[in-house]
């Protein structure tokens, strides 16, 4: 970590920042801040008040959120936000302050009706235009509002994102000779668990990334993966299995 070049950003919950850290104290600003000072990275510590911290002793604290946030795939969600704020330009702490915050608002938002998903979080965090009728992953704002009033699942995908899916799995494939796990936690992120893996298998993945264990049945009872691929599910979401490795299933 220490010997990255490259703009770092960490987002560990407490269980996590142990694991790379120690324990975090009661000063959480204090462990944000001698973690991001001596793995040279901007450590975003989540909590109630989440920490931001960089590498040169400036520490940020959100004022946003809800604990609806701690949802499967919520943290997917920040991530996705504080890479493309990257991408954008931004420092990493601001990166991740402005992230954290806009991930903070969208939860509170998509939590006003009751408990969100992941891809609640996603349709409030995204920029929106003008226009009610534009759309998001395939799925306009007018229909996102119905869906989180009745609580139906998200029906229409975007139509290219599994090919997209399946094109980033094979440019991988051909740059490393590794097995390649694709995750498809939190319904495939919003665009359906089922053809999101099928997509990466076709591009070559062999592990398949889920977050429960339901999913993982889910995708057992489609018949996925095939004979000669597998399933990994997160250890933290398996009943008394607190750390280690991913447990992994092979059809």
């Amino acid at each position: 970590m220490r010997e990255r070049s490259a703009a770092t950003v960490l987002t560990p919950h407490d269980r996590e920042f142990a694991r790379v850290a120690g324990e975090v104290t009661a000063d959480r600003i204090g462990s944000a801040r001698r973690a991001a000072a001596d793995l040279g990275a901007t450590v975003l510590l989540k909590g109630n008040a989440t920490v931001v911290a960089d590498p040169d002793g400036r520490v940020l604290v959100n004022p946003t959120g809800t604990p609806w946030l701690a949802t499967a795939g919520s943290g997917d969600v920040l991530t996705g936000l504080i890479a493309s704020l990257l991408a954008a330009g931004l420092a990493p702490g601001a990166a991740a302050a402005v992230g954290a915050y806009v991930h903070g608002v969208a939860g509170q938002l998509a939590s006003a009706s009751g408990p969100p998903t992941a891809t609640d979080v996603l349709l409030r965090a995204a920029p929106r235009p003008a226009s009610d009728r534009a759309t998001f992953g395939g799925l306009n704002t007018a229909d996102a509002r119905i869906i989180r009033k009745t609580g139906q699942r998200v029906a229409r995908r975007s139509p290219d994102q599994p090919d997209a899916v399946r094109s980033n799995v094979a440019t991988l494939k051909r740059a490393t000779p590794a097995e390649v796990m694709a995750v498809v936690k939190a319904d495939g992120y919003g665009h359906g668990l089922l053809p999101v893996a099928r997509a990466a298998l076709a591009g070559g993945a062999t592990w398949l990334g889920t977050a429960i264990i339901d999913e993982a049945l889910l995708l057992r009872a489609a018949g996925i993966p095939g004979p000669d691929s597998g399933v990994a599910v997160e250890p933290e979401r398996i009943r008394g299995r607190r750390r280690g490795n991913p447990r992994r299933h092979r059809t």
